[in-house]
């Protein structure tokens, strides 16, 4: 009997046991699960411009009263158009002042805009991050802020030897010295005026143009950046070494620190790629740690890079790196449909920009002077070596006895 009661006893522990590890599989598997679902991606944001639909529609354009004239010296009829843009009702803006307008027509997405001048107009004038203010910094009524853009666009396609652009002198003339604005539906009382040339009173406001924050001079910053007397970068990232030095850290070379630098606002980070590096490249920081997520760095980062002295060959001494920048910033696409007049469009948009650094990390002298090394260490092994040979021939001379002579 007492065997029996502790054989069920051993057999009670043992179905714990197992019934124990089973439970403790159940929760090692599901806290395995729960950390590969929760794992925080580190990565710097995937392009992203799906805010530029494939297409957009105008309206009609006849039955819109929104065709806007100046008052009193500039008659140059501005249509101002609006268009189903994601299923929202929106301005849009024409980039070629030859070509007349069509109700109901569908416009199809086309080429990112490169014209540097035009980009900055759109970056600024298109961006919903500022407003149009009148000399005493009231936000001017839609409509005028719709004048002013679109014949900002057109003086600057002039400028700029634009295709399908024909306003002529006089025109540029008027529009810059008009004060006051009427629309089609109402030719006697203007909706908008000002004491002074609106291009010379309206300002943008909340940007970072300083004191070249009216239209006027907002249009000729735009024209002297397409003429290249004005600089102005957009999304652009410059990574520099702080010096050429370089230095042997163990069985590595170590080059001076670097630093990547935004040259815009929107910066979100970046990532560095060493695919064209040697095998083996890595990088430290500041602390001379290695970094070992390089998907995701912060602005005002800084870090060495540093490469294993073997995988260097003749044939592979200069190492190059390259810095992948996300920015989230103002861009703009140009939207056609034949024989139409093309359409810009802004917004935001998460880009990437790739940059290599300032100058390549060379190890080309460095490698050479490492056989000069050995070199002195095997000479000052000889060196070692024969003199002890001397001293045990010395040593061996000076036990010798020579026979007396009696």
């Amino acid at each position: 009997m007492e065997d029996n009661q502790k054989q069920k006893k051993n057999n009670s522990h043992s179905s714990l046991s197992v019934t124990l590890s089973f439970i403790l599989a159940f929760v090692a598997i599901i806290s395995l699960v729960s950390v590969g679902i929760g794992k925080i991606s580190f990565a710097i944001p995937n392009e992203e411009i799906t805010q530029f639909p494939d297409t957009i529609t105008v309206g009609n354009v006849e039955e819109d009263p929104d065709k806007v004239v100046g008052k009193n010296y500039s008659d140059k009829q501005i249509n101002i158009m609006k268009a189903t843009v994601g299923g929202i009702t929106k301005y849009v803006y024409c980039i070629e002042s030859s070509i007349g307008i069509t109700s109901n027509v569908e416009y199809t997405k086309n080429n990112e805009v490169e014209d540097k001048g035009l980009l900055f107009l759109s970056n600024y004038l298109l961006s919903d991050q500022y407003r149009i203010v009148d000399a005493s910094g009231n936000e001017v009524p839609e409509k005028a802020k719709s004048w002013i853009i679109q014949s900002a666009i057109w003086i600057y396609q002039d400028a700029a030897s634009a295709a399908n652009s024909d306003l002529t002198t006089e025109e540029v003339a008027a529009i810059k010295k008009e004060t006051a604005l009427i629309t089609r539906d109402n030719y006697l009382t203007p909706f908008f005026e000002s004491t002074t040339p609106i291009y010379d009173s309206c300002k943008l406001e909340g940007s970072d143009l300083g004191s070249e924050n009216t239209i006027n001079k907002i249009v000729a910053k735009a024209i002297n950046i397409h003429n290249g007397t004005d600089n102005w970068n957009i999304n652009d990232i410059k990574a520099n070494f702080e010096n050429t030095n370089i230095i042997k850290v163990g069985d590595d070379y170590e080059s001076s620190k670097v630093t990547v630098t935004p040259t815009t606002q929107g910066f979100l980070g970046y990532k560095i790629d060493l695919s064209t590096a040697p095998e083996g490249t890595y990088i430290v920081d500041e602390s001379k740690n290695k970094i070992e997520q390089l998907d995701d760095i912060t602005e005002g980062k800084q870090f060495y890079l540093r490469v294993p002295i073997k995988s260097l060959t003749d044939d592979n001494k200069d190492v190059t790196i390259q810095i992948v920048g996300a920015f989230q910033n103002d861009i703009a696409y140009k939207y056609v449909s034949t024989g139409k007049q093309s359409i810009i469009l802004g917004g935001k948009a998460t880009k990437h920009i790739v940059t290599g650094l300032d100058n390549t990390f060379n190890l080309r002298i460095t490698t050479e002077s490492t056989g000069s090394n050995f070199a002195k260490i095997f000479y000052a092994i000889g060196l070692v070596l024969l003199l002890m040979g001397v001293a045990v021939v010395y040593a061996n001379v000076k036990t010798i006895k020579l026979p007396i002579k009696k």
